[in-house]
């Protein structure tokens, strides 16, 4: 009787059952996509695995296939997260995807926490944790051996706690926070500028300077002490102290070479070709990147206009794609998925996902919920920016942060990390819509039983 009453009582708590809920569905899709029955692995995927292999197998990261790229390229977190997997659970590739459909809905908790740290209201919170439960990019992305995810629980579980330290002025919950972000960079380096962000914050913290001074510096400090080891691993094997080779790389082949393309009307990779005989002959990864920085930064001086309207398209593409290709593929129905045959075309990555005219209804079907999610977020930020601006200030610049960091690359698989937070605003705004509904339909009952 006591275990009933238990499990009873466990039962009655909404979250369990929505965590249970995004459990069941990822659990489905991972069935239903079966990883296990000879997965095709494209080639982030296979070069993961691979990293994570080796490490498992040599102790080290000193990889020797793509040797010059990848052990500079990527972070080390997610290899040896790979490899962790393998060490305990055995080295079997499906695993992978399991226990990233496990730690996908424990962020469904970590959004829950943090809307109620912020709101101080369980319905927000439930609503929050609900919309993110049943998102579809995250429960797909999770069956893929990518770090996303991963990243995703780690960054916001180091909001959540940052959250904590904040209100609760707690020296030490900095550092704990500093950890987790630490660690995310590991996963992903797109958060290596994210102390940007905690200091503004910090900054509007209702501290003494030197208060805010000491916080800020230990959180810092704590952070750059996370990315040390590899730096000084980079110093020790390429002759650079930084963090990876990937900066320079990313920024030009993936967002100037698209606005170059379109301005000299070219093919991307015809554009691609042209710089990559300029590192062709430099053998170290670093100066391979410092070389596309160059190039990046010169573009960028030069025609300034040109890039940022391909950088605001990219915003769009982020907001606007969908799962589309991945429903379709779930249920085995063929699609033609090569939607860059005008690559020079701005157009396409805002309509990344209309892949088929026999499946066109899916799209306007998909983009008119993530509309709608988005003019709930906006209502949010509307109804409850007085009485919770610095709560909601910290969620838009949270958005912003890497929404603009992705620039004209932007698109589904980059939404990841963005997702929880807006999933907040948005649970924002429909509990206010609802009150206004309610206060209307109450307010027309007193006037009709008036009447009566």
């Amino acid at each position: 009787m006591f275990y009933f009453n238990s499990w009873k009582k466990l039962f009655s708590h909404k979250i369990v059952i929505i965590v249970l809920f995004a459990l069941f569905v990822r659990i489905i899709v991972l069935i239903m996509a079966h990883p296990w029955s000879e997965p095709v692995l494209l080639n982030d995927e296979y070069n993961h695995a691979f990293m994570g292999e080796y490490i498992l197998n040599n102790g080290d990261f000193n990889y020797n296939v793509y040797t010059e790229v990848y052990s500079s390229f990527r972070a080390p977190g997610y290899p040896l997260f790979i490899a962790l997997i393998y060490f305990i659970l055995g080295k079997t590739l499906w695993l992978i995807p399991f226990v990233q459909v496990i730690l996908d809905t424990g962020t469904v908790i970590i959004i829950y926490f943090i809307s109620l740290e912020l709101f101080k209201s369980k319905k927000i919170s439930l609503i929050a944790a609900l919309l993110y439960s049943i998102n579809l990019p995250s429960v797909f992305y999770a069956q893929f051996v990518i770090p996303d995810l991963f990243f995703v629980f780690l960054f916001s579980l180091s909001i959540l706690l940052f959250i904590r330290a904040v209100k609760s002025n707690s020296l030490l919950g900095y550092i704990i926070a500093a950890l987790l972000l630490g660690l995310s960079v590991n996963i992903k380096p797109i958060v290596l500028y994210f102390p940007v962000v905690i200091f503004i914050i910090v900054l509007f913290t209702k501290n003494k300077p030197v208060k805010k001074l000491i916080f800020f510096s230990a959180f810092l400090i704590t952070f750059l002490l996370l990315l040390l080891p590899w730096q000084l691993r980079n110093l020790n094997t390429f002759g650079h102290f930084k963090f990876t080779s990937q900066s320079g790389y990313s920024v030009y082949n993936y967002n100037i070479a698209i606005a170059e393309a379109d301005l000299y009307d070219k093919p991307i990779q015809e554009i691609k070709n042209e710089h990559l005989r300029k590192v062709e002959t430099i053998s170290n990864p670093f100066d391979k990147s410092a070389v596309y920085d160059k190039l990046a930064i010169d573009f960028l001086l030069e025609h300034p206009f040109v890039y940022a309207k391909h950088h605001i398209f990219g915003m769009i593409k982020m907001f606007l794609s969908t799962s589309k290709g991945f429903l379709l593929k779930l249920f085995n129905i063929e699609f033609d998925n090569d939607f860059r045959k005008n690559p020079k075309s701005i157009y396409y990555r805002v309509i990344q996902n209309i892949y088929s005219p026999e499946h066109l209804f899916l799209t306007p079907i998909l983009i008119s919920i993530n509309i709608l999610i988005y003019i709930f977020s906006l209502f949010g930020i509307y109804k409850m920016w007085r009485a919770n601006y610095m709560e909601l200030l910290f969620l838009i610049i949270i958005i912003a942060y890497f929404v603009n960091i992705t620039g004209v690359i932007g698109g589904l698989q980059y939404k990841l990390p963005v997702i929880p937070f807006y999933m907040i605003l948005s649970a924002v705004g429909i509990i206010e819509f609802y009150q206004i509904l309610l206060e209307k339909y109450w307010e027309r009952k007193t006037i009709n039983n008036s009447i009566t």
